[in-house]
């Protein structure tokens, strides 16, 4: 198989110095297996890029490796609108080169060319505008009534 075009969204919790963010990513990424694995590269948002041994890991640590940008951005910024800014500048953030290939795979997805095999076989197809970006909404601080932990014990009957 060539190059698959992926469509892929999440949310997060981040927590930063005096905020906590609730964030959702929207991106495309390209993936490729490659002779030393399966790669997942970041179109948008652009410049990441990881590895796997099969697509579902690749994608697992690309995943892992954007959150971990988000927790970065989160521990840098002094505040929550430094923090959105940033993100969200993140999240326009294109690889050019990428976005080249992912169109060239979708246009063979949809004409048949590509034949999707394994996890990809299994995944909706979206053909409509593929809508990108990060956005950050800032949550309420939890309280210490928010941190309480209530257990109930029952008997089995």
């Amino acid at each position: 198989m060539g190059n698959f075009p992926l469509i892929y969204g999440f949310r997060e919790l981040v927590a930063g110095a005096g905020f906590v963010a609730g964030v959702t990513v929207s991106g495309r990424a390209l993936v490729k297996q490659e002779e030393d694995g399966w790669w997942v590269y970041g179109v948008e948002p652009g410049g990441i890029a990881e590895r796997g041994d099969n697509e579902q890991e690749a994608y697992l640590n690309f995943k892992q490796s954007l959150r971990e940008v988000l927790a970065d951005s989160a521990v840098l910024n002094s505040s929550f609108q430094s923090f959105r800014a940033d993100v969200e500048d993140l999240g326009r953030q294109r690889n050019e080169v990428w976005a080249a290939e992912w169109e060239i795979a979708r246009e063979a997805l949809r004409t048949g060319e590509l034949k999707p095999e394994g996890a990809f076989a299994e995944l909706p197809r979206e053909t409509g505008a593929v809508l990108t970006g990060i956005s950050a909404l800032e949550l309420p601080k939890p309280t210490a009534e928010d941190n309480a932990v209530e257990t109930t014990l029952l008997a089995a009957a």
